[in-house]
C-alpha cells in the first residue's frame, strides 16, 4: 500500500512516506530527587494543566481530561512519552528552581508556566 484517502471535507489521497521513521530514544536513570522537583501543576493556557506526580518511582504527567501516563527520562531535565510521539523539557531558573514546562509536540513548543 502506497497511500490512504483522507475523507474529511471530501476526498484526499495521501501518499505513504517511505523514508519515515519514528524517533529512537534512549531512557536513562534519573535520581527521585530530581524527579520531586518536577511535582506540581503547569498552566498551559486558562483551563488547561498538566499536573505532574511522582508513583512508584515514575514520573508521571497528566493534562486536564486526559488519565496520567508516564514520562520517561532522556537526561535530568528532558522526557518522552511511549503512548504519544512528545516530549516535556522542565526548565529552571538560575537558581535552580522548576518555573515551567514545555509540550514538544507535532512540530510546536507549547510552554506551561508552574502554578503556585
Amino acid at each position: 500500500m502506497d497511500h490512504v484517502v483522507l475523507h474529511q471535507n471530501s476526498d484526499r489521497k495521501c501518499k505513504k512516506l517511505a523514508d519515515y521513521k519514528p524517533s529512537v530514544r534512549a531512557e536513562v536513570a534519573v535520581d527521585s530527587a530530581v524527579l520531586a522537583q518536577y511535582v506540581g501543576k503547569y498552566q498551559l493556557a486558562p483551563g488547561i494543566q498538566f499536573d505532574v506526580k511522582v508513583e512508584n518511582g515514575q514520573l508521571k504527567a497528566r493534562l486536564t481530561g486526559q488519565p496520567f501516563y508516564p514520562v520517561f527520562p532522556e537526561s535530568d531535565t528532558k522526557f518522552f512519552y511511549k503512548v504519544v510521539e512528545a516530549q516535556l523539557t522542565f526548565v529552571k531558573d538560575t537558581s535552580g528552581k522548576v518555573t515551567s514546562l514545555i509540550l514538544h509536540q507535532g512540530g510546536r513548543d507549547q510552554t506551561a508556566t508552574r502554578m503556585p
